[in-house]
């Protein structure tokens, strides 16, 4: 690689980082430290990363509130028909649609872990189908708190 393609990368991370800090999201570099594994790692897996991801050009980044709930997530198998589907079907839906089913399992994954801890043997699927649904009007409720915090300093 040339000084020109070194110096155009470079320039390109900082318009990137521009944008990107503001929105809380994390490089490679930054995600594979937070997570404790190499960059090499996240780049060669981003197959098992990606789905907490989103991709800018050539480039992945990771918001830190997605990568601790990947962290902590409770439940659901590393191999799993879920997934499986998601990857039968990679290119037939769009990146919205992936992220939605991803997040909308997610929650219930843990819903679930939050009704065992409370009910133990006596969990039922159906109680953690009603917890995901309060998890959701709550997270809609604070979305729209944090747009209108957002709204008030660009105005402000």
């Amino acid at each position: 690689m040339n000084n020109f393609n070194l110096l155009s990368i470079e320039v390109f991370r900082q318009e990137i980082t521009k944008f990107i800090e503001p929105l809380g999201l994390m490089d490679s570099v930054e995600a594979a430290k937070f997570l404790g594994v190499k960059p090499q790692t996240m780049r060669a897996n981003t197959s098992k990363y990606k789905r907490w991801g989103v991709k800018i050009g050539r480039y992945w980044f990771w918001r830190k509130v997605d990568l601790e709930r990947a962290k902590r997530k409770p439940t659901m198998k590393s191999k799993n028909s879920f997934d499986d589907k998601l990857k039968a079907n990679e290119g037939r839906i769009s990146p919205d649609f992936h992220q939605a089913l991803v997040n909308v399992i997610d929650t219930l994954d843990f819903a679930w872990a939050g009704v065992q801890s409370v009910f133990g043997e006596q969990a039922a699927p159906e109680q953690a189908i009603e917890v995901c649904q309060m998890i959701m009007a709550e997270r809609t409720l604070l979305k729209n708190e944090y747009r209108s915090e957002l709204r008030e300093e660009s105005h402000g």
